[in-house]
């Protein structure tokens, strides 16, 4: 299982883990930066309520090689000693991705029977480096670091606009400008599902200021010109068949169909629609 988070998300990921009662025997934590996977580490262990006698940080003598000796004297010849007063013991791996073959495999005779209290932290910056069957035993938690989580929130705000202006064009939109559209949504399709995701609400006010007319049950009040325009052009059954475009191009986009044309589909849908009763 693996999961992208920022750094909020993940605490709180973490803190429900631990609230749980349902821990894992092993994580691991790929990121770019080791002082936030060491924090991220910590900060999991004091969820856990572990002491300190019960946490065991990996030193390995050579700095680019965490050796199969390394892996037997700091986790497989303690693993079997039970915590001294908390309820985990708790081993931490900086530098995870310095495991040669033969630590992995050593690693790995842990991992295939832990004792039920132990839990395993491999902190890394390229997991990637993993045997399958090490990651196929571990929870993986991608930390992004706060300037890439900056980057990718303000391209998120980039989608969310884009799609507020296509929508209000929508009604006259003609081919040159969707392809317009298209090519800067594509140049962001790492969030098409953020895209498709606010299409989807915008819709949602559509057909609630269409059964209501009330502007203050929508999540867009301040666009209520544009969604009340598409309301009264759109019939109920065109809403719904614009939905159904919706979940058909996530599927193609899931399935790695041409992003272009899958997205040039939608709108020329959702377009149609629209202006079946402008004619």
């Amino acid at each position: 299982m693996s999961e992208n988070t920022g750094r909020t998300d993940l605490l709180n990921n973490l803190q429900r883990i631990a609230d749980s009662g349902h821990v894992s025997h092993a994580y691991i934590f790929d990121g770019e930066n080791a002082a936030q996977l060491k924090g991220a580490a910590e900060a999991f262990v004091k969820m856990l309520e572990v002491s300190a006698a019960d946490v065991l940080f990996l030193e390995h003598e050579k700095p680019n090689l965490i050796s199969v000796d390394d892996i037997r004297k700091c986790i497989n010849q303690s693993v079997h000693i039970k915590p001294y007063n908390s309820e985990h013991k708790v081993y931490i791996v900086p530098e995870a991705e310095k495991m040669n073959i033969q630590a992995q495999n050593a690693l790995l005779k842990t991992l295939e029977e832990p004792p039920a209290y132990v839990v395993i932290l491999l902190l890394t910056a390229n997991s990637e480096t993993f045997l399958p069957t090490i990651l196929s035993r571990c929870v993986k938690l991608a930390v992004i670091s706060e300037e890439t989580q900056a980057y990718e929130d303000e391209d998120r705000a980039a989608v969310i606009a884009l799609v507020r202006d296509i929508i209000r064009a929508i009604p006259t939109m003609d081919t040159k400008l969707m392809l317009d559209d298209i090519a800067t949504l594509e140049k962001l399709k790492v969030h098409a599902d953020d895209a498709l995701g606010e299409i989807r609400l915008w819709l949602r006010d559509v057909l609630l200021y269409k059964a209501t007319k009330d502007m203050k049950l929508l999540a867009h009040r301040e666009e209520v010109t544009a969604v009340k325009q598409i309301a009264d052009r759109a019939s109920y059954e065109g809403i719904e068949r614009m939905l159904t475009a919706i979940d058909g191009a996530s599927r193609r986009l899931d399935a790695n169909v041409n992003f272009e044309l899958t997205v040039q589909l939608l709108l020329m849908t959702m377009r149609d629609e629209v202006k079946k009763n402008s004619r």
